[in-house]
């Protein structure tokens, strides 16, 4: 059984993240600068409007669109309009081409 204790992390560039955050529950805080790959994040409930922020701010301009996968409960975060911080990450992400995916 893989275990995942990340309870943050700083990602710079164009790294291959493909299975980095498998099962990491625990993750909360993600700092993110020039990412120009899709991003899965779908196993962290835990992480922060903050993580949510600087993944958004941090796209790489090269990449013309983008999804990030996230975990359900970020999801329902994100897409609620009530939530208004939350939501603004969403529809921030929107101008930038980044969509928000659950699995």
């Amino acid at each position: 059984m893989h275990t995942c204790r990340i309870s943050g992390t700083h990602i710079v560039g164009n790294t291959d993240l493909t299975g980095t955050f498998y099962n990491c529950r625990a993750l909360r805080n993600l700092y993110f600068k020039g990412w120009d790959k899709d991003l899965y994040l779908e196993y962290s409930p835990l992480l922060t409007l903050e993580s949510m922020r600087n993944i958004v701010n941090g796209k790489a301009s090269s990449m013309a669109t983008a999804t990030v996968f996230v975990h359900p409960d970020v999801y329902a975060k994100l897409a609620d309009p009530e939530n208004t911080e939350w939501h603004k990450v969403l529809t921030d992400a929107l101008e930038k081409n980044i969509s928000f995916a659950t699995i």
